[in-house]
């Protein structure tokens, strides 16, 4: 493991960091992310409950920038993934200012999450973040 670890450490330092550099055409784009990823958290209202969520998270490119870093929408969703939350809302919220946070050059940040939960009449819910 040693070897592969020193490995990627190298091939991580030799890559240029394309998504800082300054595009060709600079254009603003109001969401730049990832869409479908799935993720089971924590519900903890009374009983605690797990929940695949398909999230959607979205953040804006200032016109000066390539584009954004991915993995960090993916670390902030499996780092608070770890942790229970109170309501889905409350880690939607949780994931949207820790996107904002991961992207510093962004000034608004968009998450959606759908989800399967059997309701009395047999429907599902939705739940949707915009901050």
């Amino acid at each position: 493991m040693k070897g592969i670890e020193t490995t990627l450490s190298s091939l991580s330092e030799s890559l240029p960091d394309v998504h800082s550099e300054k595009p060709a055409v600079e254009l603003y784009l109001s969401r730049v992310g990832i869409r479908n990823y799935k993720v089971k958290v924590t519900i903890c209202s009374g009983e605690c409950e797990a929940v695949a969520l398909t999230m959607s998270m979205h953040v804006d490119l200032p016109g000066s920038l390539r584009g954004v870093h991915v993995s960090r929408f993916i670390e902030v969703v499996e780092t608070l993934a770890k942790q229970a939350h109170t309501s889905i809302p409350e880690f939607l919220r949780r994931v949207a200012a820790a996107v904002l946070s991961k992207h510093g050059y962004a000034t608004r940040a968009a998450i959606r999450a759908s989800f399967e939960h059997v309701l009395g009449s047999g429907g599902g819910v939705s739940a949707e973040y915009v901050g």
